[in-house]
């Protein structure tokens, strides 16, 4: 009879999975749906953004992001940080 072994319960249960660690965001939709009364405070965090800019990435967060990186010449993931930041507040 062979004897077969399994690895320890807590060597795999703690393995965290990326998603699992990740925050959530509101939807796409719920961005776009709102982006309008957001522009404003978005203007005020990032004030080198203009209105029309600002509009025009829908809240979309690379879009978003890929501005932020660009004008104030900073971390792609430093702007992502700041835009998930931006919209975790305004769930």
């Amino acid at each position: 009879m062979e004897k077969t072994t399994k690895p320890p319960v807590a060597a795999t249960a703690a393995v965290a999975s990326p998603a699992s660690t990740s925050v959530h965001l509101p939807s796409a939709d719920e961005i776009k749906g709102k982006w309008k009364t957001y522009v404003g405070e978005a203007k005020v965090l990032w004030g080198k953004l203009t209105d029309d800019e600002l509009l025009q990435t829908e809240g979309h967060v690379q879009k978003l992001a890929g501005l932020v990186q660009q004008r104030y010449a900073i971390t792609r993931e430093a702007a992502e940080k700041q835009v998930h930041d931006f919209l975790n507040k305004h769930k």
